[in-house]
């Protein structure tokens, strides 16, 4: 296995030891516990993905171009569903 798959590995353990120690009190570095969770599974997941896109020798616009042409169609999903019930009143 890579390196980068250790990395996040061992990342993930320190990250599971500093909230099992935090125990109680809430907090871990002085962040919330909840948020410290969240931000350090993100930042794993996007490191995975990541690492997984940038290693299979796309270039680095092509993957920018395909994010925006996802962003759109997920805009346009987004923006349908809001107007559902308006769409449901034109009809009538």
């Amino acid at each position: 296995m890579g390196t980068l798959f250790w990395a996040i590995l061992g990342t993930a353990g320190v990250v599971l030891i500093l909230l099992i120690a935090s125990g109680d009190t809430g907090t871990v570095l002085g962040i919330d516990s909840d948020r410290f969770a969240v931000a350090a599974t993100l930042s794993l997941w996007g490191v995975l993905i990541g690492s997984a896109v940038l290693s299979r020798g796309v270039s680095f616009q092509n993957v920018l171009q395909n994010i925006a042409i996802w962003l759109v169609v997920l805009l346009v999903l987004v923006t349908a569903y809001v107007h559902i019930p308006a769409l449901h009143g034109l009809g009538q």
